[in-house]
């Protein structure tokens, strides 16, 4: 009797498993279109045994944990090369505004003061 307990525990594991590696599809599809999720998984453990008679009985698997799948390589890059866009950012910030203050779409720029300049010293001589 034990034992037909025991394969009906194994198919009762079995479906109970893929009840949560179900769940677990169905979060990621819904999730699919938010910035920043990544896809998760259920990691299916193989079950203790029972030890019966000096013989051990499998007694199938079990969900273990559920993880989140990412790449450490992919997330450093991406770490690294936001901090490098800020600072770029910040860099065209600055050069916008020392662009407006020195414009020299007009003949009153910093080039025509200097060429003016040169061209008094050039009159002088």
């Amino acid at each position: 009797m034990a034992k037909i307990h025991a394969m009906m525990d194994i198919g009762k594991r079995a479906m109970m498993n893929s009840q949560q590696a179900l769940q677990t599809v169905s979060h990621n599809i819904a999730n699919k279109a938010t910035e920043g999720y990544s896809r998760q998984r259920v990691e299916i453990q193989t079950a203790p045994p029972i030890v019966e008679g000096g013989a051990q009985v499998g007694m199938g698997n079990r969900a273990g944990e559920v993880t989140r799948t990412n790449n450490p390589f992919i997330e450093k890059q991406l770490q690294k090369e936001s901090g490098q866009l800020g600072m770029q950012q910040g860099r065209e910030s600055a050069l916008t505004r020392v662009e407006q203050i020195f414009n020299e779409q007009e003949n009153k720029g910093l080039n025509q003061y200097i060429t003016n300049f040169f061209n008094g010293f050039q009159e002088l001589s």
